[in-house]
């Protein structure tokens, strides 16, 4: 305070979430995955069929990445696509039709 007058400060602070992602279908059957990381635990990438086997699995420690999945050779059905850390998992199921 000095005077009549008043300071005044405010701090904004703004979290970014532990993992965000996006799940993209692309033509030909194919998936793209981006991810942004802001904790400190590798991110893991699977892809389940509808039974919860495990088609393909990846740890990543890259803290932003894209990648494009090949889904052609998947027989017909559901899949899904999880992305997570310790934090946050991200899903999407996908239909595959041939």
């Amino acid at each position: 305070k000095t005077g009549d007058f008043y300071e005044k400060k405010s701090i904004v602070i703004e979290a970014a979430p532990a993992l965000s992602a996006k799940i993209n279908a692309l033509e030909n059957k194919k998936v793209e995955i981006t991810y942004a990381n802001n904790s400190n635990e590798p991110v893991n990438i699977y892809i389940n069929d509808v039974r919860g086997e495990t088609i393909y699995n990846e740890t990543q420690e890259a803290k932003k990445a894209t990648r494009i999945f090949d889904l052609a050779t998947l027989p017909s059905g559901e899949y899904m696509i999880m992305i997570g850390n310790n934090d946050k998992t991200i899903g999407q199921v996908i239909k595959i039709k041939k």
